[in-house]
C-alpha cells in the first residue's frame, strides 16, 4: 500500500517571499540611489529584470497561498483578518502594474529633473508597496493555526 505524502507548501510560500524581498530590496537600492542623485538614471533592463522577478515571486506566493487556503477555507472565510490580507494582496497586484508603468521614468530622467506632478505617483506607489507587503506579512501571523 502506497502512502502519498503531501508536499509541504508553507516552505515554498516562505521561499517565494524571500525571493520577492531580495529582488525588491535590490531594486529599491537602485531607485534610492536614483532619488539621491547618485545615479542619473537606472538601467532599464535591470529594473525590468527585478520587476519581472517580483511578479514571478508574487505569482508563486498567490499560488502557494491558494494551496494553503484550500484545507482551511471554511475557517479562513469566517476570519476578518483573511479578508484584510486579501485586500493587501490585491493592492500589491494592482500596484505591480502601476510600478511597471512608472519604472520607465527611472531609466529616462534624473530624479532631480522631474516635476512635482511626476514625483508624486512614484512616491505614492512606493508607499503603497511598503504598506501592502507589511500588511500582508503581518496579517499572515494572525492566520496561523
Amino acid at each position: 500500500m502506497e502512502v502519498s505524502m503531501p508536499i509541504p507548501i508553507l516552505p515554498f510560500h516562505l521561499l517565494s517571499l524571500v525571493f520577492v524581498a531580495w529582488n525588491m530590496f535590490s531594486a529599491d537600492k537602485l531607485v534610492f540611489a536614483w532619488f539621491r542623485g547618485a545615479l542619473q538614471t537606472v538601467d532599464a533592463d535591470r529594473i525590468r529584470t527585478y520587476h519581472n522577478r517580483m511578479w514571478i515571486g508574487l505569482l508563486l506566493m498567490i499560488i502557494t497561498g491558494m494551496l494553503l487556503f484550500l484545507p482551511q477555507r471554511e475557517t479562513l472565510l469566517q476570519t476578518p483578518a483573511f479578508f484584510v490580507k486579501m485586500f493587501f494582496v490585491g493592492l500589491l497586484v494592482i500596484n505591480g502594474f502601476v510600478i511597471g508603468e512608472l519604472s520607465r521614468v527611472v531609466s529616462k530622467k534624473p530624479y532631480s529633473s522631474l516635476t512635482k506632478k511626476e514625483k508624486i505617483p512614484l512616491l505614492l506607489s512606493g508607499g503603497v508597496s511598503l504598506v501592502g507587503w507589511l500588511g500582508a506579512v503581518i496579517l499572515a501571523f494572525f492566520l496561523l493555526d
